[in-house]
């Protein structure tokens, strides 16, 4: 779920919490979204809270990644750990999105 989106001078930190599954995709998708249009480059998203992350999950981050870089932007994935990390090592999209 998206806990919060709040924008700090130039970027945008989505935090994410408990599970990002099909349930929350769309609303994250419409989110990021709305925020590339704005113009906005770079994206944080903090995933310290995140506990699980399904196929739907990581097509909405792949897909704004893919149009942030479009639009010469920079998506960062922050505190990815556990599961949630070992779902982006087993997808190889841990060579796609830089981590902090």
């Amino acid at each position: 779920m998206i806990k919060d989106l709040t924008i700090h001078e130039d970027k945008v930190l989505v935090t994410l919490y408990d599970e990002l599954t099909v349930t929350d995709a769309a609303d994250l998708r419409e989110k990021l979204y709305e925020k590339i249009e704005e113009g906005y480059k770079m994206f944080i998203i903090d995933m310290d809270r995140l506990s699980f992350i399904d196929s739907a999950g990581l097509g909405i981050l792949v897909a704004a990644h893919k149009r942030t870089k479009e639009r010469g932007g920079q998506m960062k994935i922050r505190h990815a750990k556990g599961a949630v990390y070992e779902v982006f090592e087993m997808t190889r999209l841990t060579s796609v999105f830089d981590f902090d």
